[in-house]
């Protein structure tokens, strides 16, 4: 599970992107909280009707 003192995320869960910014993945934690994430910490696993499903 990749974590950090406020954010958090489970290895191997999808996410859905909400949105990009600068090329970064703002997604909704594990936490129910938005943020921002480096696109390299994911692999894109689906693509549909706008959004973009990614594993963490």
């Amino acid at each position: 599970m990749f974590t950090t003192s406020f954010l958090e995320l489970t290895c191997g869960k999808v996410y859905d992107v909400v949105s990009m910014e600068k090329g970064w993945y703002r997604i909704v934690d594990d936490n129910g909280e938005v943020y921002l994430y480096p696109p390299d910490d994911f692999v894109v696993v689906e693509g549909n009707n706008g959004t973009v499903p990614i594993s963490g």
